[in-house]
Protein backbone atom coordinates (compact mmCIF):
# COMPACT_ATOMS: atom_id res chain seq x y z
CA UNK A 1 0.00 0.00 0.00
CA UNK A 2 1.45 3.39 -0.98
CA UNK A 3 2.12 6.16 1.52
CA UNK A 4 -0.53 8.26 -0.22
CA UNK A 5 -3.13 5.49 0.19
CA UNK A 6 -2.28 5.09 3.87
CA UNK A 7 -2.43 8.82 4.49
CA UNK A 8 -5.69 9.17 2.55
CA UNK A 9 -7.22 6.36 4.59
CA UNK A 10 -6.05 8.02 7.85
CA UNK A 11 -7.44 11.37 6.69
CA UNK A 12 -10.87 9.87 5.98
CA UNK A 13 -10.96 8.08 9.34
CA UNK A 14 -9.84 11.18 11.23
CA UNK A 15 -12.48 13.31 9.54
CA UNK A 16 -15.17 10.81 10.51
CA UNK A 17 -13.96 10.82 14.11
CA UNK A 18 -13.13 14.50 14.56
CA UNK A 19 -15.41 16.43 12.20
CA UNK A 20 -18.76 14.92 13.07
CA UNK A 21 -21.08 17.17 15.05
CA UNK A 22 -23.12 15.38 17.70
CA UNK A 23 -26.79 15.01 16.83
CA UNK A 24 -27.80 16.62 20.12
CA UNK A 25 -26.01 19.84 19.18
CA UNK A 26 -27.70 19.90 15.78
CA UNK A 27 -31.11 19.19 17.27
CA UNK A 28 -30.76 22.17 19.61
CA UNK A 29 -29.74 24.56 16.83
CA UNK A 30 -32.34 27.22 16.08
CA UNK A 31 -31.13 29.13 13.03
CA UNK A 32 -32.44 32.60 12.23
CA UNK A 33 -33.95 31.45 8.93
CA UNK A 34 -36.66 29.34 10.55
CA UNK A 35 -35.62 25.74 10.04
CA UNK A 36 -33.12 23.36 11.57
CA UNK A 37 -30.55 21.14 9.94
CA UNK A 38 -30.59 17.89 11.85
CA UNK A 39 -30.06 15.87 8.69
CA UNK A 40 -26.49 14.60 8.63
CA UNK A 41 -24.68 14.42 5.31
CA UNK A 42 -21.97 11.94 4.45
CA UNK A 43 -19.31 14.55 5.14
CA UNK A 44 -20.71 15.86 8.41
CA UNK A 45 -23.41 18.26 9.51
CA UNK A 46 -25.06 20.91 7.37
CA UNK A 47 -24.36 24.02 9.45
CA UNK A 48 -24.65 27.47 7.91
CA UNK A 49 -21.54 29.62 8.29
CA UNK A 50 -19.32 26.60 8.85
CA UNK A 51 -17.24 24.42 6.59
CA UNK A 52 -14.91 21.45 6.58
CA UNK A 53 -11.56 21.22 4.86
CA UNK A 54 -9.52 18.05 4.42
CA UNK A 55 -5.93 18.59 3.28
CA UNK A 56 -3.26 16.12 2.26
CA UNK A 57 0.36 17.07 1.57
CA UNK A 58 2.29 14.31 -0.21
CA UNK A 59 5.64 15.27 -1.69
CA UNK A 60 5.03 18.14 -4.12
CA UNK A 61 1.27 17.65 -4.11
CA UNK A 62 -1.25 19.50 -1.96
CA UNK A 63 -4.77 18.08 -2.33
CA UNK A 64 -7.89 19.28 -0.61
CA UNK A 65 -11.63 18.91 -0.29
CA UNK A 66 -13.72 21.81 1.03
CA UNK A 67 -17.38 21.32 1.98
CA UNK A 68 -19.89 23.90 3.13
CA UNK A 69 -23.57 24.75 2.74
CA UNK A 70 -24.09 27.05 -0.25
CA UNK A 71 -25.82 29.47 2.13
CA UNK A 72 -22.39 30.15 3.64
CA UNK A 73 -21.14 31.38 0.27
CA UNK A 74 -24.22 32.85 -1.41
CA UNK A 75 -26.72 33.68 1.33
CA UNK A 76 -29.17 31.14 -0.08
CA UNK A 77 -29.16 27.46 -0.99
CA UNK A 78 -32.47 27.03 -2.79
CA UNK A 79 -32.75 27.08 -6.57
CA UNK A 80 -32.08 30.65 -7.76
CA UNK A 81 -35.30 32.63 -8.14
CA UNK A 82 -34.04 35.99 -9.37
CA UNK A 83 -31.52 37.24 -11.90
CA UNK A 84 -29.35 38.44 -9.01
CA UNK A 85 -29.31 34.94 -7.49
CA UNK A 86 -28.56 33.32 -10.87
CA UNK A 87 -25.71 35.80 -11.35
CA UNK A 88 -24.39 35.03 -7.85
CA UNK A 89 -24.32 31.28 -8.64
CA UNK A 90 -22.57 31.92 -11.98
CA UNK A 91 -20.05 34.24 -10.30
CA UNK A 92 -19.27 31.65 -7.62
CA UNK A 93 -18.83 28.92 -10.21
CA UNK A 94 -16.40 31.14 -12.15
CA UNK A 95 -14.48 32.03 -8.99
CA UNK A 96 -14.06 28.34 -8.14
CA UNK A 97 -12.18 27.80 -11.41
CA UNK A 98 -9.11 29.00 -9.50
CA UNK A 99 -8.28 27.12 -6.26
CA UNK A 100 -6.15 30.06 -5.10
CA UNK A 101 -9.39 32.01 -4.71
CA UNK A 102 -10.27 29.61 -1.89
CA UNK A 103 -6.91 28.54 -0.42
CA UNK A 104 -3.56 30.25 -0.94
CA UNK A 105 -0.28 28.44 -0.12
CA UNK A 106 2.61 30.65 1.04
CA UNK A 107 4.51 32.11 -1.93
CA UNK A 108 7.89 30.55 -1.04
CA UNK A 109 6.55 27.06 -1.81
CA UNK A 110 5.86 28.11 -5.42
CA UNK A 111 2.60 26.18 -5.68
CA UNK A 112 0.58 26.10 -8.88
CA UNK A 113 -3.07 25.11 -9.11
CA UNK A 114 -3.40 21.97 -11.26
CA UNK A 115 -6.94 20.73 -10.78
CA UNK A 116 -10.28 21.82 -9.40
CA UNK A 117 -13.77 20.40 -9.36
CA UNK A 118 -16.78 22.12 -7.82
CA UNK A 119 -20.00 20.19 -7.36
CA UNK A 120 -23.32 21.38 -6.00
CA UNK A 121 -26.95 20.78 -6.76
CA UNK A 122 -27.18 24.56 -7.31
CA UNK A 123 -24.83 24.15 -10.26
CA UNK A 124 -26.87 21.33 -11.80
CA UNK A 125 -30.34 22.65 -10.98
CA UNK A 126 -31.18 19.56 -8.93
CA UNK A 127 -31.80 21.24 -5.55
CA UNK A 128 -34.16 19.15 -3.39
CA UNK A 129 -35.60 20.10 -0.04
CA UNK A 130 -34.23 23.64 -0.20
CA UNK A 131 -30.70 22.62 0.82
CA UNK A 132 -27.55 22.62 -1.25
CA UNK A 133 -23.92 22.06 -0.32
CA UNK A 134 -20.65 22.71 -2.11
CA UNK A 135 -18.01 20.03 -2.46
CA UNK A 136 -14.85 21.55 -3.86
CA UNK A 137 -11.82 19.39 -4.73
CA UNK A 138 -8.52 20.93 -5.69
CA UNK A 139 -4.86 20.11 -6.27
CA UNK A 140 -1.75 22.26 -6.16
CA UNK A 141 1.74 21.14 -7.19
CA UNK A 142 4.54 22.90 -5.29
CA UNK A 143 8.00 23.41 -6.81
CA UNK A 144 9.49 23.98 -3.33
CA UNK A 145 7.37 21.74 -1.08
CA UNK A 146 9.90 21.92 1.76
CA UNK A 147 9.05 25.64 2.00
CA UNK A 148 5.30 25.02 2.34
CA UNK A 149 4.70 26.37 5.85
CA UNK A 150 1.29 28.04 5.76
CA UNK A 151 -2.00 28.20 3.89
CA UNK A 152 -4.35 31.17 3.93
CA UNK A 153 -7.99 30.18 3.71
CA UNK A 154 -8.97 33.12 1.49
CA UNK A 155 -12.64 32.13 1.40
CA UNK A 156 -13.00 33.13 5.07
CA UNK A 157 -12.00 36.69 4.17
CA UNK A 158 -14.18 36.93 1.08
CA UNK A 159 -17.47 35.30 2.08
CA UNK A 160 -19.06 37.22 4.94
CA UNK A 161 -21.41 34.39 5.96
CA UNK A 162 -18.59 31.82 6.22
CA UNK A 163 -17.23 32.19 9.76
CA UNK A 164 -15.45 28.95 10.69
CA UNK A 165 -13.78 26.02 8.96
CA UNK A 166 -12.69 22.79 10.65
CA UNK A 167 -9.48 21.58 9.06
CA UNK A 168 -7.98 18.09 8.99
CA UNK A 169 -4.41 18.15 7.69
CA UNK A 170 -2.24 15.12 6.99
CA UNK A 171 1.37 15.18 5.86
CA UNK A 172 3.88 12.33 5.58
CA UNK A 173 5.10 13.10 9.12
CA UNK A 174 2.16 14.64 10.99
CA UNK A 175 -1.59 14.98 11.40
CA UNK A 176 -3.34 17.98 12.83
CA UNK A 177 -6.84 19.24 13.38
CA UNK A 178 -7.47 22.97 13.66
CA UNK A 179 -10.33 25.40 13.40
CA UNK A 180 -9.75 28.57 11.39
CA UNK A 181 -11.91 31.65 11.72
CA UNK A 182 -12.23 35.05 10.06
CA UNK A 183 -9.92 36.78 12.52
CA UNK A 184 -7.10 34.31 11.73
CA UNK A 185 -7.66 32.37 8.49
CA UNK A 186 -4.09 31.05 8.35
CA UNK A 187 -3.35 27.34 8.63
CA UNK A 188 0.18 26.73 9.90
CA UNK A 189 1.74 23.48 8.75
CA UNK A 190 3.47 22.02 11.79
CA UNK A 191 5.68 18.94 11.92
CA UNK A 192 6.95 19.22 8.35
Amino acid sequence: MSVLSKVSRRLSLNCVLLCAVPAAVLASETPRHGHTHSQAHSHGAHAHGKGELELLVDGQTLQGVFRTPMDSLLGFEHAPKTDAQRNAVDSLRKRLENPAAVLSPNLEAQCTAKHQEATSTLFTGAVKGGHSDLEYRFTFVCAQPEKLTALDFVALKDFKRLTEVRVQLVTASAQQAVVVRKRDPRIALSGR
